[in-house]
């Protein structure tokens, strides 16, 4: 291709290029201070948690020993039960 010759239809040029990028460089622009308006007047972080006030609120993991799984588990998967555990040894989950 010579540099006079016009390109084809389907080719993307430099001069396309640079002016879909700056339209699109004028459309976010133009936008940011719609988000901003949706923003609320509130306290600065509002909603979030730091992690040393999650550990207040989310309980400790506790492995679970109710009751003795029939496949036990293996590089991290789940324990399997190919049974119902009997009424009678049912042990209680939350004590109150």
């Amino acid at each position: 291709m010579t540099p006079n010759s016009p390109s084809s239809p389907g080719s993307l040029s430099r001069r396309s290029l640079l002016s879909s990028t700056a339209a699109a460089a004028l459309a976010v622009a133009g936008g940011a201070p719609l988000l901003a308006a949706c923003g609320g007047g509130g306290a600065r972080n509002e909603g979030t948690t730091t992690g040393k006030k999650l550990k207040d609120l989310l309980p400790a993991y506790v492995a679970s020993d109710l009751a003795d799984p029939d496949i036990p588990s293996r590089n991290g998967s789940a324990a399997g039960f190919t049974k119902a555990v009997p009424a009678a040894e049912l042990k209680v989950a939350v004590p109150t």
